[in-house]
């Protein structure tokens, strides 16, 4: 701990000495109305703010608005109004000024501007935590990283490089990714699945929690990661992206090309393509053997917008070869428990790329079309995807037959298919207080496996529908939204026993639905209250999976009497912001009957492929309850502040603790950023020690606490032709020995050591 007070003590001798020896150029105010350039009418409750600085600010009553703390530089100027996007506004700023705002907002111009309720909820009914994906702090990362240090938001990870998102302690198939406006269908059955999405495709994550989710999924009841892609702006460009880390000498790359066709680029398209090699990666003290990650990568994009019709098409690619690290497939059960109690695993302690046994092989392909008719208040639409999901495990050790290990062939072998249909209608009024959104669906899913069994061949067909109202009173003070959704489910499954073949089929419905409601109640404060009802049927691998659970090497045994899980939920939140100071709170409480969850059983299991720690899948009723909290402060000479922390308690009905529920945690957070585009800072991440767990009912008990020190630096530079960035990192700075207790593998080893990265990123416009 003293490393870290002196770390600290030095961090703010830099930001406070750079402070005094700036004077006063980053204390330029912009100030001004926002007003209705067709009425002259202010806009009362604008949300007036420059997206790359994140500052912002809430104008008052009659208009008025201030950004302060700003250094001489040219900037985009963005107004949001009653949920609308309305155009930017570019400002070359030497000194403070007075600067007017006249978007247009009647309804004419709002025919070519789409609405959106969840920007409307970024200042209203504040549900969405947005990352910027191309902030020089995050480039050459995985979507786990990303996501890692959003508040409420955790990561269960299986080893260093395999990350699932995990929402107030839900994770697996209750929060859904929608990857390019289609839900991410594959093998969800693992938390070592990690997602199957290409990040160099994303421009923006949004992280949709509690209400809203209902548009998605009957089964969204921890929330939703939204990837949202660049828009093509229809001129000839080239963007290049390359990163290093040197934990695991691990390389990316990324290259796209777009472009359209017309006077009006009426057609437009895009090429892209990445690829990613990397080795073993290594904690504070040894490498862990077989971690190694190949990755290439690819998507087509074309669009045709007119006035009245837009279409789009997209095809996109993965294919990932993926080290399981050796130490955790152990053979017998007297080595399995020395593994357990030994400090760093008995594995070779080198580097390599190369990727040997066990590993994984995965592809997955995803194709979409969407066609959409606008009229002057709606737009009907519909929209076809079709993703391929090819996903093969390999063994630690080849068959002791001779002719078969020569084949070479998986222990697994997995194939699933997912086709899915919408009719959707959206519509507003014409002073866009009201807005609904409505859709038809269907979808057709099919599994079929080779090879040894963990889950059986099935279908899944689901048909259902919903409607989502929003209504803002006229004030713009108090915002009301109500969504309802109904949902039938059937699986069939196909599984072998004996000579038989046995198809039992499983059939489900229910409806879903959420009311939330924020009231204005000052021009600073705002308070929500969110509640509702969700439900989601049990998936296969709960029901059936039995056997060797590949990659988090483990032994799983689903429940075949396992009943629809249900949620009742409930949160209230308070925000608070003034010109310099953003500040959220929102406690919630999820109350389920039926909850499913991994249940350690305490005693290793021994198979013919290894020793094993096993688990059972089980169903109890129980509550998950929490705190979150987000403070930003904007001081002077572009300095930023901060905090984030979350804290969590998962029990069942009779007292005792749910297992794998995060442990409290915190984020402090310093940044500086200069008016000639250089922008640097560090953080520190906080985690606790898990102490509520029931004691007997795990392999090892929690880890202890950790704190870990992240610093970041990028600048942006210009010539006469281009513009390009160039960022550095260091994560876990003093290289802390570490395990977190929501790493699937950290019975076996630590989590990584310290990581030096490198991103440089490049738009070419020809």
């Amino acid at each position: 701990m003293t490393h870290i007070r002196l770390l600290l003590l030095f961090s703010v001798w830099i930001f406070t000495s750079d402070v005094y020896s700036q004077n006063t150029e980053c204390q330029l105010v912009v100030s001004g109305r926002v007003v209705d350039d067709h009425d002259r009418q202010p806009l009362a409750y604008a949300h007036v703010y420059i997206k790359t600085l994140n500052i912002g600010s809430v104008a008052d009553s009659t208009g008025y608005y201030e950004l302060r703390g700003l250094c001489p530089g040219t900037y985009q100027i963005n107004v949001s109004y009653i949920g609308t996007i309305l155009p930017s506004t570019e400002i070359e700023l030497s000194s403070s000024t007075t600067l007017n705002l006249y978007p247009e907002i009647h309804p004419e111009v709002l025919e070519s501007i789409e609405i959106s309720t969840t920007e409307s909820a970024e200042f209203l009914l504040e549900r969405l935590d947005k990352i910027q994906v191309n902030s020089i702090a995050f480039e050459g990362s995985t979507l786990a990283d990303k996501l890692q240090n959003t508040v409420g938001l955790n990561v269960l990870r299986t080893g260093s490089s395999i990350g699932k998102p995990m929402i107030h302690g839900m994770v697996g198939n209750r929060v859904i990714i929608m990857n390019n406006g289609v839900r991410l269908e594959s093998q969800q059955w693992g938390s070592e699945h990690a997602p199957e999405v290409d990040i160099n495709t994303v421009e923006d994550i949004e992280v949709i929690k509690d209400a809203g989710t209902i548009q998605y999924g009957s089964d969204a009841i921890g929330g939703i990661v939204m990837l949202v892609p660049r828009e093509i702006s229809g001129k000839l460009k080239a963007e290049v992206k390359l990163s290093g880390q040197t934990n695991g000498r691990i390389g990316a790359s990324s290259i796209s090309l777009e472009g359209g066709f017309g006077d009006a680029h009426l057609i437009k398209w895009r090429v892209q393509g990445s690829g990613t090699r990397g080795g073993n990666t290594k904690t504070a003290q040894y490498f862990l053997n077989n971690t190694g990650v190949k990755e290439l990568n690819y998507s087509l994009t074309g669009k045709y917008n007119h006035k009245s019709f837009d279409a789009e098409v997209f095809y996109s690619q993965i294919n990932a070869e993926i080290g399981i690290f050796s130490g955790a497939h152990i053979g017998n059960l007297t080595d399995l428990n020395n593994a357990f109690q030994a400090t760093r695993p008995a594995t070779p302690d080198t580097f390599q790329y190369a990727i040997g046994r066990p590993y994984q092989n995965v592809n997955h392909e995803l194709a979409k079309t969407i066609l959409s008719l606008k009229r002057r208040h709606s737009t009907i639409g519909i929209q076809l995807s079709r993703q391929y999901n090819l996903r093969q495990e390999y063994d630690k050790d080849k068959p002791l037959n001779d002719s078969l290990a020569a084949l070479n062939l998986p222990a697994l072998h997995l194939e699933i298919t997912t086709l899915v249909g919408e009719l959707f209608w959206r519509s507003h009024s014409t002073n866009k207080r009201y807005t609904t959104k409505n859709g038809l669906l269907t979808s057709n899913q099919q599994n079929t496996f080779e090879g040894r069994y963990f889950i059986p061949n099935y279908f899944r067909n689901n048909v259902g529908g919903y409607t989502i109202h929003n209504w803002t009173s006229s004030n713009y003070k108090t915002a009301i939204e109500a969504g309802l959704r109904y949902d039938h489910v059937e699986q069939t499954i196909y599984r072998r026993v004996g000579d038989e073949i046995i198809s039992p089929r499983y059939a489900y419905s229910g409806l879903s639905g959420t009311l939330s409601t924020a009231i204005r109640t000052s021009e600073t404060t705002t308070i929500n209250i969110r509640g509702g009802h969700a439900w989601r049927p049990p998936t296969i691998n709960e029901l059936y999976s039995d056997g060797l659970h590949h990659s988090a090497a483990a032994i799983e045994r689903g429940d075949t009497t396992l009943t629809e899980e249900k949620l009742n939920h409930i949160s209230i939140g308070f925000v608070w912001r003034n010109r310099r100071s953003h500040l959220i709170i929102d406690a919630y409480l999820n109350s389920f009957s039926n909850f499913i969850y991994l249940q350690p059983t305490g005693i290793p299991e021994l198979t013919i492929r290894g020793a094993f720690p096993s688990f059972d899948y089980r169903q109890t009723a129980a509550r998950i309850v929490g705190i979150d909290l987000s403070f930003n402060q904007q001081f002077e000479l572009g300095i930023a502040y901060i905090l984030t922390a979350s804290i969590l308690r998962g029990q069942r009905d009779n007292g005792t603790y749910l297992p794998m529920m995060p442990a409290n945690r915190m984020l402090h957070s310093i940044k500086k950023q200069h008016h000639n585009g250089l922008m640097y800072g560090i953080s520190a991440q906080i985690v606790a020690e898990q102490l509520l767990y029931d004691a007997d009912t795990d392999y090892l008990a929690p880890p202890e606490g950790y704190v870990l020190i992240n610093t970041f630096a990028g600048k942006t530079f210009k010539t006469k032709q281009q513009t390009f960035t160039l960022g550095f990192g260091v994560n876990n700075l003093l290289n802390t020995a570490y395990r977190d207790y929501l790493n699937r593998l950290r019975y076996f080893a630590d989590d990584q050591g310290i990581n030096f990265t490198i991103n440089f990123r490049m738009p070419i416009t020809f």
